[in-house]
Order: C-alpha cells, then structure tokens, then sequence
C-alpha cells in the first residue's frame, strides 16, 4: 500500500510538472510567435530566424540607433529565454529520475521555480522593452526626428518639406526637424527655383538649349484655376517675352510662342517657335504674375532668388535667361536610386514605409505624367496619372518571379526635386497583412520599372526602361 500510495504521488507530480512544463512553452510560444493574422500564412513568422536579427520578436527593429538598440534586445531576450525553458527540462528531468531521493526531489524543486521565475521576468522584460519602443516609434513616427535634415532637395540646396520630418515636427527655414513655434507667420508663397537644360556653368539661365523647357518650381502645391486664368492660351501674364537678339535690346518685347503645362507646384512653358525651339542667342524674360496662387489660396509673394535675375516688377515676376545656338544631343541617364538600382545590388532589408528616390543626371521632365489630385476635403496632393506607365512598382510572387499585383499609380505621392523625383505610398495604400496605411507588405518582392522619362528638352532617358528588384522587411520605420 505504501508503495502504490508513493507511485500515485509520483504520477500527480510528473502530471503536474508535464502541464507546468506545457503551460510555459504555450506561453512562450505565443508572445514570441503571435501573429496579427492568424487566419493566413504569416510572412513575419516565415523569416523569423537570424537572418532577420529577430526583428519579430517583438520590438520593432531598423539600421537606426531605436533600431540597432532593439535588435539587441531582441537577441538577447530571445537567447535567455531559450535557456530559461532548457533548465526547466533539466530540472523536470532531475525530478523525474530522483528515484524518491528527497535531496534531489527538493534540488529540482528550486531550480524548476527559480527557472520559471526567471522566465517570468524575461517575458516581462519583452513586453516592457516592446511597449517602450513601440511608443518610441509612435512620438518619431515616418520622417526624421528633431535636427534631422528635411530638404526636398537635399543635398543640393535647402528646400524645406514638412513630409520629410516625424509626426508633430515641423521643418525650419534652415531644413532641419523642429517642433513648432507658436504664433510664427506660415512661409509665404513662393517661387523656389527655376530648371532648364543648359550648356553653361553659372546657372539654369546660362546659355539654355534651344529646346529646353523652363520649370518655375513653387514651395507649395499649385491652384490650378489661377494658373490657367493666368495663361489664357499664351495670352495672359504668364508669358515668355524676348528682350534681345544676340545682346541687341528690342524695341517692343516679342511675346513667344509656347506650351504651358502644369502639376503639382512646377509650371513649365516650353517652345512652339519654328522646330519647337527658342531663337538662338537671346535674352528672354519670364513672366509670373502674382494672381497665382497656391492650394492655401495665398497669392504669390515672393521669389526665393530676388535681386538675382529674379525681379519684382510689381503686378509680377520675371526672371531672365539666355539662349546658346545649340540642341541637347545628351540622353538623360538614371545615376541612381533608393532601393538600388542596377549596377548595385539589389536590398532585400527595405522598410515597410520608405521613400523612393530616382536621380538622373540633369533635371528631368515629370509634367507628362505627374497630376495634382484632391486626395481629401482642401487636402492634394501630386500622384502619377492614372493612364501612364513611366514608374511601375509591381509585387511579386518570389525573387525574380511573376507579378501578382501592380500597385495604383495614384496610391503614390510624388514630388520633384533638382535632377528627379521622390515618390512615396499615400493612405490610399492599405497592407493586406496588418492593414496599415501607406506600408507595403512584410518580407514581400517587388520590382520598380522606370521608363521613357525625358528631360526638359524631350530627349528619352537611356537605356529604357530600367527594372530592379526590392524586398522589404518587417519595419515600419521611414528614411
């Protein structure tokens, strides 16, 4: 009876110990292994491993220093609760075998709680550490933190852009992320810059190809209306007007003839003269008025290069350039991209939310296929027309695979900066796996095609078109 009595006992305690051992491992399994989505096959959970820095195990990771500091988080949580669920085996396997040796019955009694204790406190060091930075995550948000630089044309000159800072920061006249300064004037409207394809050094307004377009480029998203009511068919004020004739001043100002385009906040007027070119060795004038506005409805104010061929002439603007006697006989070339492009290697570690940028070697034309859309009440934003194919980004099955899904052009906001483009998701994009706004699917393919942009002399970027391929991680940190 003795002995049947202290087998039941055993058997209690090895049930005990079986469901104890069995608890920890569902509890363990679950907060390192969960999925948002449980009902489909979870791309997070197919990479977990390290070749991913077990960015999944919780706290979000990137290559920035929130990033590097979580990866290590995330290394050393998950290698100590490995151990910690190791030594509960042990000390389940001493109990087992210690042949109703109290001493070793007592022994693996303490290591088991003193492991399970352990274990206790590694899952909630995860889920504080996880909690921290995901809050982290929340106040810096898309965009770069306080100090970070957010010139839409960085590096070559300073062009703040609000969309390049973090949720409530705002960027400063000298492009770098700040917090808001109540009670300051918002910038006036203003032209930024001008673009032409040019053969001289000094500047866009240096010896310009005959067949170049001329780009005036605003810090704000344009009102349409206000610009065609200020073409009126070439009629208007916003004109082009010869002022000399190889360095002869005319008499009366000869109003050209051109085609006016507009998208976004560039107005380019290009050539109707002859072969679509402007006379040669002249001096032209560009004229602004200041009836334009922006989608803020501000009249135009100013022009960020006054007193540097750039005039206020009251009513208007007017900014001069002068003519060479050539044609641009130079293909633009695509001289680099994020994600890169051929001839580099393709990233297979790309943020869920990022920012494409395609760089050419001279300013480029974006007017043929970039509109201006009102995403929202008041709110427009400047996206690639519905019916274009110049910038295609397609998801794939697997690397160098089949497309299943080609992205919505208009699902992209796109802006110009001085030799390309930035384009990024909007809201319209919502990921299928966690159905976040604006992000691309975790640990998935994607290819990029780029083809057929022309610069501002209409010549056809070469070689046409360019394709690389992407695949993106499990973050959700910007560039």
């Amino acid at each position: 009876m003795h002995y049947l009595h202290q087998a039941l006992i055993q058997k209690f305690l090895w049930a005990r110990l079986v469901l104890c051992i069995f608890a920890c491992l569902l509890l363990a399994g679950f907060l390192f292994f969960a999925s948002p989505a449980f009902a489909q096959a979870d791309p997070i959970a197919e990479e977990f491993g390290l070749n991913t820095s077990f960015q999944q195990v919780g706290v979000a990771g990137s290559s920035d220093i929130k990033g590097i500091i979580a990866n290590i988080i995330n290394i050393t949580l998950g290698f100590l609760g490995i151990v910690a669920v190791i030594i509960i085996l042990y000390a389940g396997y001493m109990w087992m075998t210690a042949g109703g040796n109290e001493e070793k019955v007592s022994k693996a009694k303490l290591i088991l709680r003193n492991a399970i204790i352990g274990l206790v406190i590694i899952l909630a060091s995860w889920g504080i550490a996880a909690f921290i930075m995901s809050k982290l995550g929340d106040a810096t948000g898309v965009g770069g933190g306080i100090g970070a630089n957010c010139s839409s044309d960085f590096p070559d000159s300073c062009i703040p852009d609000n969309s390049f800072c973090a949720s409530g920061l705002e960027c400063s006249a000298l492009c770098t992320c700040q917090l808001p300064v109540v009670g300051l004037t918002p910038d006036p409207f203003k032209i930024k810059y001008f673009q032409t394809s040019h053969d001289g050094a000094a500047g866009p307004y240096d010896d310009v190809y005959l067949c170049s377009q001329v780009d005036s480029v605003f810090n704000e998203m344009l009102n349409q209306e206000s610009v065609i009511d200020a073409w009126l068919d070439g009629a208007g004020e916003l004109k082009i007007v010869q002022i000399s004739d190889a360095d002869v001043p005319l008499d009366t100002p000869i109003v050209m003839t051109a085609h006016m385009a507009s998208a976004g906040n560039v107005i380019g007027i290009s050539p109707r003269e002859g072969d679509n070119e402007w006379p040669s060795n002249g001096t032209f004038e560009l004229y602004i008025p200041k009836t334009i506005k922006g989608v803020s409805k501000r009249f135009l104010d100013e022009c960020l290069r006054a007193g540097s061929r750039c005039n206020d002439r009251g009513t208007y603007f007017s900014w001069s350039f002068i003519t060479t006697n050539k044609k641009d006989l130079v293909d633009p070339v695509l001289e680099s991209a994020y994600p890169p492009s051929p001839p580099e290697t393709e990233d297979e570690n790309v943020n869920r939310t990022f920012t494409f940028s395609l760089s050419f070697s001279e300013p480029i034309n974006m007017l043929p296929f970039v509109d201006t859309v009102e995403l929202s009440p008041k709110v427009f934003v400047s996206t690639f027309k519905p019916d274009s194919d110049n910038v295609v980004v397609e998801k794939l099955d697997n690397q160098a695979g089949g497309a299943v899904l080609q992205i919505p052009l208009a699902n992209f906001n796109v802006r110009k900066t001085s030799t390309g483009i930035y384009f990024s998701l909007n809201d319209n994009q919502v990921s299928e796996y966690d159905d976040k706004s604006a992000h691309f699917e975790p640990y998935t393919w994607y290819r990029v095609t780029v083809k057929d942009i022309t610069d501002l002399c209409g010549r056809t970027m070469s070689p046409t078109p360019v394709a690389w391929e992407f695949k993106t991680n499990g973050t959700s940190a910007g560039v």
